[in-house]
């Protein structure tokens, strides 16, 4: 019982922060092959 509420009340906060910070660390890994791509370019 405890568990169950646990999960419905503060189970989302939890949860929807995995997914922001999942977000950052995409959008860094996507940053950082725009850079290293930049840096085979011919001049």
């Amino acid at each position: 019982m405890l568990l169950d509420f646990i999960g419905k009340e503060i189970g989302s906060a939890f949860y929807n922060r995995g997914v922001h910070d999942a977000q950052q660390l995409v959008q860094q890994k996507a940053e950082d092959i725009v850079e290293a791509l930049y840096g085979l370019e011919r001049g």
